[in-house]
């Protein structure tokens, strides 16, 4: 087996687009386990939001969350390597939010119970109105200025319903503050959030941290993903793989493309390349 260490992607890869994980692709992370490849997530989910799949897949290597903000162990609840946010940067961003008329929503450390902390009403868009509806529980009001008192956040988000707008807090933001800033644009959607880590956070560089804590190195990973958080990983993996509705810009830094999560593609993936014979391609 070539591979040691599978890093997939949940959204639009390991989830089927009813958000399950099928069948077929439970079965082929089973036996890639089973078989000795150290299984994980690379996400830019939040550690709540994964316990479902991880336990129904039982996975127990060390995640990959908030796009490589933080390794975190979940059997142990600990995090292995974190980039969280100075506060003066989130101070700054939060300003710059104001500005724009964004809501700003600070995403806190999960050792800190991982609430999400924003704005007043007035500047909420409909993606944030959509998020906050069901998650009251854990979505807390403050003052613009109190924000940069969340403690350890890992993420900042802002958040408009005006493209042209995003683009602009994203164009200050950018290249300015010590940061990391992306824009999710979930295939060729006109993007209306950017998501801002802390400095250096990318799935790459956590993979290759992850990797290293297993005595591997990025050429022992192979990656499964769909979009363009996905892109630095599937360019520095050893076999970086692209679903089949991938954007042809994400598709152009895999090695190799498979069916769509629709038609099993992490499955496909897992049997041709883990459990399977097939030598991958070599070059893009």
């Amino acid at each position: 087996m070539g591979y040691r260490l599978l890093a997939l992607d949940c959204d639009g890869t390991l989830l089927n687009p009813e958000g399950h994980v099928s069948p077929r692709v439970r079965e082929a992370v089973t036996r890639a386990a089973g078989a000795g490849c150290h299984v994980t997530l690379a996400t830019g989910r939040r550690a709540w939001s994964v316990k479902r799949i991880i336990a129904e897949l039982g996975i127990n290597v060390p995640l990959v969350l908030y796009n490589g903000g933080l390794i975190w162990d979940a059997v142990k609840a600990e995090a292995l390597h974190q980039r969280p946010l100075a506060r003066e940067t989130v101070r700054e961003l939060v300003a710059l939010a104001r500005e724009h008329r964004m809501q700003a929503m600070v995403f806190e450390h999960p050792l800190a119970g991982e609430r999400v902390f924003l704005g007043p009403e007035e500047f909420d868009s409909a993606i944030v109105r959509a998020y906050v509806g069901p998650r009251a529980h854990f979505c807390i009001r403050v003052p613009f200025d109190a924000l940069h008192e969340v403690q350890d956040p890992l993420l900042v988000s802002a958040q408009t319903d005006d493209p042209a707008t995003a683009r602009r807090y994203y164009d200050a933001v950018a290249g300015r503050l010590p940061c990391s800033p992306q824009v999710p644009l979930h295939g060729e959607e006109p993007h209306v959030e950017v998501h801002v880590y802390g400095p250096g956070a990318t799935k790459a560089n956590a993979l290759a941290e992850l990797a290293g804590r297993h005595g591997l190195t990025m050429a022992d990973v192979m990656v499964v993903g769909d979009d363009y958080n996905d892109v630095e990983m599937l360019e520095a993996a050893g076999l970086g793989v692209a679903m089949g509705h991938a954007p042809a810009l994400v598709k152009r830094y895999a090695d190799v493309v498979v069916g769509t999560n629709a038609e099993d593609g992490v499955a496909e993936a897992i049997e041709r390349f883990v459990l399977g014979a097939e030598a991958p391609p070599r070059g893009r």
